[in-house]
């Protein structure tokens, strides 16, 4: 939702570890 990750789940560090993980916990 930030610039494109469709699947932040599956790709946890696709960009950030940090924003992907608080992202990820935010959508589930």
């Amino acid at each position: 939702m930030s610039s494109g990750k469709p699947s932040s789940t599956l790709s946890p560090t696709q960009r950030i570890p940090g924003e992907s993980a608080w992202t990820t916990n935010v959508r589930l």
